[in-house]
């Protein structure tokens, strides 16, 4: 009996070896998700949630310990479902844009299926990783209107100028001093042009810098 029970101590040992390995992998998994700035979901095959992370939560405003449940608790958008229901049919990748109210902000998902991975027993069939893309649309608006104001202000001298052109180049202004009128005028605009430009190369240089910077500290 006594060596029989050694070996029974032995296997005991061992497990606990190994469920100690399991539940210290586990915790480090649980800190990489749980410290990432992108939300993750992980859906079972019925669209059940198995599992979220800190950010996805904090996105939808879902309290710890209530991460399970179906999709619909977090929201009821009907594109998100219809995504989920395109890559479980379809097997492919889906990248979403939309705005909730179930958050206040703009999100970007990429849906990805997934085959032959389970989690805590359960078959996994999507993951679901969730940007905050707030401050990009943000700034994509205040340059897309940037970009138009600048065309605005470009097109306008360049008009004027065209005009005075055709006109000295015609023959239309005879007078001297019409055209030297005109020709000062023109002077006028190109120097606005120049001032134009200039100020957009200095915002580049100050995007650009900008930029560097971010990258240095990231």
């Amino acid at each position: 009996v006594r060596p029989i029970l050694r070996y029974i101590d032995k296997l005991v040992e061992r497990l606990g070896r190994q469920i100690e390995e399991i539940r210290a992998e586990r915790d480090k998994v649980g800190l990489i998700l749980d410290c990432m700035d992108e939300g993750l979901i992980l859906l079972d095959e019925e669209g059940n949630i198995l599992a979220s992370n800190r950010s996805a939560r904090a996105l939808f405003g879902v309290p710890e310990g209530e991460e399970g449940g179906s999709i619909l608790l977090l929201t009821r958008s009907r594109r998100i479902r219809e995504a989920i229901r395109q890559v479980q049919q379809t097997h492919q990748a889906q990248v979403l844009d939309l705005e909730d109210d179930a958050f206040d902000g703009s999100l970007r998902m990429f849906l990805s299926p997934v085959t032959g991975r389970q989690y805590e027993g359960k078959a996994v069939g999507v993951s679901i990783l969730l940007s905050d893309v707030t401050a990009l649309k943000r700034a994509e608006g205040i340059r897309s209107e940037f970009t138009a104001n600048v065309s605005h202000e470009l097109k306008t001298p360049l008009t004027s100028i065209k005009g005075f052109t055709d006109m000295l180049s015609s023959g239309m202004v005879q007078n001297k001093e019409d055209q030297q009128r005109f020709l000062t005028m023109i002077g006028v605009e190109v120097d606005r042009l120049i001032e134009l430009i200039n100020d957009i190369l200095k915002l580049s240089e100050l995007e650009s810098v900008a930029i560097d910077q971010c990258e240095e500290s990231a």
